[in-house]
């Protein structure tokens, strides 16, 4: 997304103000509210599984996308791989309790999406990754089968 130069100033401010809302009300919240816990498990996970839901949709669009322009935007197919791992890994995170592979499947969606995202550094890498007609389909595959292993088996 490029901003125009005569808007980037109001952007940067409006960045800047709401860095310093959350930064203030969290500081806020950590002195006059010690007491309180803010741990309501339901919110959380409609929360998760909605960004699980957000994360798919952005892998198959730009799945549909890299079709599109497939000899262009082959950089497009390894971030939808990445979006397309976090979103399956965080829908188990959703619904995965607290201290049975809750953590481990956060930090997995973290690890492999940020995995994918880091190939795009390598030049051509794409473009040869792309060419596997299922490999969407392996990708979620590995993630679900990931997933519910990680909620079975929690103490490995």
């Amino acid at each position: 997304m490029l901003i125009p130069q005569a808007q980037r100033t109001y952007f940067l401010l409006i960045l800047g103000l709401s860095f310093l809302f959350i930064a203030s009300a969290g500081i806020f919240l950590q002195f006059f509210s010690n007491d309180i816990q803010l741990e309501y498990e339901p919110l959380h996970s409609s929360i998760e599984g909605v960004g699980a839901v957000q994360a798919i949709l952005m892998a198959l669009l730009l799945l549909y996308l890299q079709q599109d322009n497939e000899k262009q935007k082959e950089e497009y197919f390894l971030l939808s791989m990445g979006f397309l791992m976090m979103g399956v890994l965080d829908g188990f995170h959703s619904i995965a309790v607290i201290n049975h592979g809750f953590v481990m499947l956060r930090s997995l969606a973290n690890i492999f999406s940020g995995f994918w995202f880091a190939l795009l550094w390598l030049p051509n890498y794409g473009r040869y990754i792309s060419k596997i007609k299922y490999f969407p389909w392996i990708i979620t595959l590995f993630s679900v089968l990931l997933g519910i292993m990680t909620i079975k088996f929690r103490e490995l």
